[in-house]
């Protein structure tokens, strides 16, 4: 028996003994036994519901939210956590409590992507932390609201937040009450009044901050100085040190002088990595500094060399926060002897930073020193060699725990493989062209954030709005043309003829299929009708010149192609097709899912997607979310028999159709026999649907038991697969919000992840006939020796000689891999 059962099976179930279950779940989580934790938890917590005893529900259902987020990055379900204890501080009356965990709830749900909401969460728990008189805290919920606000301006997703200025403070205001108010009017734009606050209060950073805001950048590096001096003394003021260096940086980038900026934008990362080191053995958390990243603005400051590697860091960065930790520390634990010396080193750092933090309360210098140069000759510098050794023996463990951005020497390119890796930030962006082992062009591309978004969006615009053939001739080649020469033109003079392009897409450029970048058009394009709709004629696409295919990030793909083996799967197709999906169907059999969880679910897909889950088009206008089912994709059996009977007859193949396309047989069977896996079902894929909080295949919604009918990104990344390929025929699952960082590849990473060399995605809805058609010429490609990244573009070539010219038909599926 495990030690975890036999201490679950002697817990007392009396209501008294829930502090016990507390505390022993406490003590599983110390040498990371997560799991064991949640199993002590979770039963006390249903006591605690049940007998309404709402002080332990608060605290068990607090703890299980923490230990869901953090260790096993089960977002899903910290959030449901984390709504009990919202539940249990109402019925408790507790509204800074309730104020504390709407920050954890605004917290996961940018996580999901759903900015707005994080926006508004903060928004009520500023209300109740102003009911309770808590006035720093008001204002900090509303700085993190007007933060995701302005996330959601830059993407064009929302409104500018209005903000009231608050009333000056008065002679008895604490200095809490008065710093919150000057934080304030600062937001508000009355820099005067929140600068005399701030001088009255001795605060350097906030007076800089003022006089940023004022564009006097000379006098706000000047009093950012100041702060570092007295920071220096060990007699600090508010605000953290990496913060204020990102802030002089910021100061002398704005006036031209970009070696200095370079400078301090290094030094407050740097800087921000020994802080992180000192409270986590990991780094995942530690890039970003309050809303401001160093990384992106050594992109735009440094030299090509390292900007590059800051701009992958950015990337490689999501990637393990995301799903790498779940590779990491649930698919796959260190051998004992490697995860001992790990549990041993945190315990050390977590004592070293104890008395470091005391130390520094005490302004004591001289220990704050040892104390520092104690964790780097000791577990500071154990940390490195352990993770030279991880790196050697479980290289998939350490690109998780220990993820290291890439050089451009170290990206492993063929000879005719050209990486341009974007970058997007606020003010501008650029693209690097990497060959040859180093960054052989920087190129500027004079767009904003702000402007590549509304662009983007004006040409997905059309191909999301295409409901039946008679829209096709709404298509404007011009935005297309803007955005080739916005994205491509700069480069061009920088690729060979026969270039293999590797497109590494930063935040909305990842919802964007460059092949469907036009590189040449008439002014007006003639629409002459065609077998399957009107095209444009005359006009060359970034595909008829160029082989191109996809990758989140340059470390991503480094960690691809280093645990690629030689080794194939034994069986050469699994596919899953045609599943259920409204328990009418005269197919289904069994019990549907519990209609409370599919009207949520059917309600976010009306609202990102259409009724049913189908393309937005005059006929479903008068839909509503209470009808809204997905619809029948019959054809995709088609697909299946054509790939099952004909492609790979004979050669080991399995086929999940109808009432068997559920969650519980894919979980069921053994993926890694396969060499090409196909899901041809719809996708959901912003984290929008309030049951799921992240992108999802749906499967078969009918049937008991308990899973859900739902593939979730983060169950996805837990699949075991030895795939040469993935193919998801869905609707729109390369769809999805647009993000700092590596961008959104919606279920692509997950998969990735979870062992597909691989994944050729859909951007947006199309026709089931041209899927059809495209995907079977392509698995027919495949099984006759062509790479997937030929076979795409045979098959792509061979649609529009069918008829399925228009860019609508053939443009959506791009190649994220090989």
């Amino acid at each position: 028996m495990s030690p975890v059962l036999a201490l679950l099976l002697a817990l007392p179930a009396a209501a008294a003994d829930r502090t016990e279950a507390l505390k022993i779940a406490g003590a599983r989580v110390l040498p990371n036994d997560y799991r064991g934790a949640v199993a002590l938890l979770e039963p006390a917590l249903r006591d605690a519901r049940r007998e309404k005893n709402w002080q332990d529900a608060r605290v068990l259902s607090k703890r299980l939210g923490d230990v869901y987020w953090l260790p096993l990055s089960d977002f899903p379900r910290a959030y449901e956590s984390y709504l009990i204890t919202r539940e249990a501080d109402r019925a408790l009356g507790d509204r800074k409590a309730e104020a504390e965990i709407l920050d954890s709830l605004a917290k996961l749900t940018a996580v999901f992507g759903d900015f707005a909401k994080a926006a508004a969460l903060y928004e009520d728990a500023a209300a109740l932390a102003g009911a309770a008189g808590d006035a720093a805290a008001r204002e900090r919920h509303l700085k993190s609201s007007a933060h995701f606000q302005g996330i959601l301006n830059s993407l064009d997703e929302g409104t500018t937040l209005k903000r009231d200025a608050p009333p000056l403070p008065g002679p008895s205001a604490t200095p809490a009450e008065r710093r919150a108010a000057a934080d304030g009017l600062l937001a508000a734009g009355r820099t005067k009044d929140a600068r005399a606050i701030y001088e009255s209060l001795d605060d350097l950073a906030g007076v800089g901050s003022c006089l940023m805001a004022d564009k006097d950048y000379a006098g706000a590096d000047a009093r950012y100085a100041a702060h570092n001096a007295r920071y220096e003394a060990m007699k600090p003021g508010p605000g953290w040190r990496p913060l204020i260096d990102y802030g002089r940086g910021e100061a002398l980038e704005r006036q031209g002088k970009l070696r200095e900026a370079a400078a301090f934008y290094r030094l407050a990362w740097e800087r921000a990595q020994k802080k992180h080191a000192r409270w986590k053995l990991d780094s995942n958390d530690s890039y970003f500094i309050f809303g401001v990243d160093p990384a992106e603005a050594l992109t735009r400051v440094a030299e090509p060399e390292e900007a590059f590697y800051y701009a992958d860091l950015g990337r490689a960065r999501v990637l393990a926060k995301t799903l790498g930790a779940r590779r990491g520390t649930r698919l796959a634990p260190l051998p004992p002897a490697l995860a001992r010396r790990e549990t041993s080193l945190q315990r050390r750092l977590d004592e070293a930073r104890r008395r470091r933090e005391a130390a520094f309360d005490r302004r004591d210098r001289g220990e704050v020193e040892r104390v520092d140069r104690e964790i780097e000759e000791g577990p500071g510098r154990e940390i490195e060699e352990l993770a030279v050794e991880i790196r050697r023996v479980r290289p998939d463990y350490a690109a998780a725990r220990y993820p290291r951005p890439l050089h451009a020497a170290d990206i492993p390119l063929e000879k005719d493989e050209v990486l341009l890796e974007y970058e997007v930030t606020e003010s501008s962006a650029r693209v690097f062209v990497v060959r040859g082992g180093k960054v052989a062009a920087v190129r500027a591309i004079p767009a904003t954030r702000g402007e590549l978004t509304r662009l983007v969006r004006a040409y997905r615009s059309f191909f999301d709005g295409v409901a039946g053939t008679e829209d096709l001739a709404r298509f404007d080649a011009t935005v297309g043309k803007t955005l080739g020469d916005l994205l491509l033109r700069p480069v061009l003079g920088d690729l060979p003829k026969d270039a293999k392009l590797i497109v590494v897409p930063d935040e909305v450029l990842s919802v964007l299929p460059f092949e469907a970048l036009v590189l040449e058009a008439p002014e007006r394009p003639l629409m002459p009708a065609g077998r399957r709709g009107p095209a444009p004629a005359g006009v060359r696409y970034a595909g008829d010149e160029y082989d191109i295919a996809y990758a989140p990030s340059a470390a991503a793909l480094a960690f691809r192609r280093a645990l690629k083996t030689p080794q194939r799967a034994s069986n050469a197709l699994f596919v899953l097709a045609d599943p259920i999906f409204d328990p009418s169907d005269p197919r289904a059999r069994g019990v549907a899912v519990r209609s409370e969880m599919r009207r949520e679910v059917a309600d976010a897909v009306f609202r990102s997607m259409g009724a049913g889950g189908k393309r937005r088009g005059a006929a479903e206008k008068a839909a509503s979310a209470e009808t809204a089912v997905f619809p029948r994709l019959d054809k995709t059996a088609l697909l299946s028999d054509a790939l099952e009977r004909r492609i790979f007859a004979g050669k080991g193949t399995l086929a999940f159709l109808g009432a068997d396309a559920t969650e519980a047989a894919v979980k069921s069977e053994d993926l890694s026999r396969y060499r090409y896996l196909v899901f041809a079902t719809h996708g959901i894929l912003d984290g929008s649907a309030p049951y799921l909080r992240e992108p999802a295949l749906v499967l078969g919604q009918t049937g008991g038991g308990a899973e859900d009918g739902f593939l979730t990104m983060g169950e996805v990344a837990k699949l075991k697969l030895n795939a040469d390929l993935v193919a998801l025929t869905a609707c729109q699952t390369g769809l999805g919000r647009a993000i700092r960082g590596e961008g959104n590849l919606g279920l692509v990473r997950a998969f990735q992840q979870a062992g597909a060399d691989s994944v050729l995605v859909s951007l947006w809805s199309v026709s089931e006939d041209s899927t059809t058609e495209l995907a079977r010429d392509f698995f027919a490609r495949l099984e006759r020796g062509l790479t997937p990244r030929a076979a795409l573009r045979e098959a792509r070539a061979e649609l529009r000689r069918q008829g399925y010219e228009h860019p609508f038909y053939w443009a959506p599926f791009v190649l994220v891999g090989d």
